[in-house]
């Protein structure tokens, strides 16, 4: 589904996949009162079912792709079928889907203002610039217009032919051939014998006329398809639909074409042997998106796509897996840097607080002198060093935070910026980790006190007179 189906309309043309998912999450996300707030329900839903939302139901309302008197909710459950598939004066509808039931996401409230943008005529620059219109193209492409189902063996039932009497092509699929490459818009359709008077079998295929002659740039007509034809063997390949520079192994089709049929009107439908068909059918029911819980660093979700062979079929994500790649190469850099730096502080700590024992030892010897006990030094020094220890790390805390703050916000808004249309991100590429964070400044701390209360305890075997003639020689 693209970003540009929403540049005139609200609603989309092409709808998303089917998510196997459970009625928690529905409920989690949808949910009012702790259920999933349903519209309607069929009285017969059935395993290859799915539960749509009601945008989904009104993209189909929008373009007229159901019968007038299928035009509410409750009519648009049940069995979904095509337009129709014309030949030889024949006309015959596929079932595409059937439909158990329709969630009330309540968006025509939630994105009042944006439909109103769009009833008012706005250019569709200026609607595309708002906050509102990010936030409602993302949520349709992730969840209002994509179909959701909650029995877990759904791939396994959807296969079967009841609810779902075609084989549609990959998005990137190509013919072999020189004439024309495109294949993406070719489906196919098991052979009707209303249709189809010959047997088809192994790689054997046939479509109307006019649809070879679109195909291949032919030009046969209806008195000649039959007697001029010349069979030839074809083959489509069929890339993953992210696979855009074709490096992945192809899903490969051979066909068989032994003749012609009559003309008529309907989309790219070849039929095929039974065979033919049943092997497509299996290819096109693809994981074609992953949705994650509780992932806390974006390396999850890519090692774990390129665990399922996932592709990335975004500018933006594949904008993100880069900078998560340049991340990683220098995390080890990153790593020693941030180890030397925190050595040198430590030695540091350690000078500055031998410094202060030495700088004040006239003043030590004094105090033992006059009777001042090693407990009473040592608090003396600990306070001081403790009180600077606490500035410093308030310091650190603070300019650390921010400077960890700019740092992902310049580097989130030079990724965004490299992006196209109106996706939106919430990433953090740099995170600001407290617990560590604390576990330095008591670190710190800790230290700060060994390297001041070290110098004074090896000073209680010193005699306060001898302190006090080292200072006057």
């Amino acid at each position: 589904m693209s970003g540009n189906s929403l540049s005139k309309s609200p609603y989309v043309t092409s709808l998303g996949g089917t998510l196997i998912t459970d009625e928690q999450f529905l409920t989690e996300k949808f949910g009012k009162d702790g259920k999933v707030p349903y519209l309607c329900k069929s009285n017969d839903p059935q395993p290859d079912g799915v539960i749509v939302t009601d945008y989904f139901a009104d993209c189909y309302f929008a373009y007229n792709l159901v019968p007038e008197n299928e035009r509410d909710y409750t009519s648009f459950l049940g069995v979904k079928k095509t337009r129709g598939e014309y030949a030889g004066g024949i006309i015959r509808s596929y079932k595409v889907g059937y439909i158990n039931a329709i969630i009330d996401t309540d968006y025509e409230t939630k994105y009042a203002d944006l439909l109103q943008m769009y009833k008012d005529g706005k250019p569709a620059k200026e609607i595309s610039k708002t906050p509102l219109f990010a936030q409602a193209a993302d949520e349709i492409v992730q969840y209002l217009a994509i179909g959701y189902t909650t029995n877990p063996d759904f791939l396994t039932a959807i296969k079967r032919d009841t609810y779902v009497e075609m084989a549609k092509m990959r998005t990137r699929s190509y013919f072999d051939n020189d004439v024309t490459r495109s294949a993406s818009s070719v489906f196919f359709l098991k052979k009707d014998p209303e249709f189809v008077s010959v047997d088809l079998v192994g790689n054997q295929a046939t479509m109307r006329y006019d649809v070879y002659n679109l195909l291949f740039k032919t030009s046969y007509t209806a008195s000649n398809y039959k007697t001029d034809f010349v069979p030839h063997q074809v083959k489509i390949y069929s890339y993953q639909n992210a696979d855009l520079n074709r490096t992945q192994k192809p899903i490969v089709y051979t066909l068989d074409i032994v003749g012609l049929i009559g003309s008529g009107k309907g989309n790219y439908a070849i039929y095929t042997s039974d065979e033919l068909y049943y092997q497509a059918k299996e290819d096109s029911f693809i994981k074609t998106s992953l949705y994650f819980d509780d992932v806390t660093k974006v390396e999850q979700i890519f090692e774990i796509a390129e665990l399922n062979n996932f592709i990335a079929d975004s500018i933006v994500v594949s904008s993100v897996q880069t900078m998560t790649k340049a991340v990683s190469v220098f995390s080890d850099l990153f790593k020693l840097i941030s180890f030397v730096l925190y050595i040198a502080a430590i030695f540091l700590v350690i000078y500055f607080g031998l410094k202060t024992v030495s700088k004040r030892m006239y003043e030590i010897g004094i105090i033992r002198g006059l009777g001042g006990k090693n407990r009473s030094l040592a608090w003396m020094f600990a306070l001081q060093i403790i009180i600077t220890a606490i500035v410093t790390c308030i310091l650190s805390y603070v300019g650390l935070y921010v400077f960890v703050n700019l740092a992902d916000e310049v580097l989130v808004r030079a990724l965004m910026a490299g992006s196209s249309g109106y996706t939106m991100m919430n990433i953090e590429l740099i995170s600001f980790n407290v617990p560590i964070i604390m576990a330095d400044c008591g670190g710190v701390m800790l230290i700060s006190l060994l390297s001041t209360l070290l110098p004074l305890l090896s000073l209680r075997k010193v005699k306060p007179i001898n302190i006090i003639k080292a200072k006057e020689l």
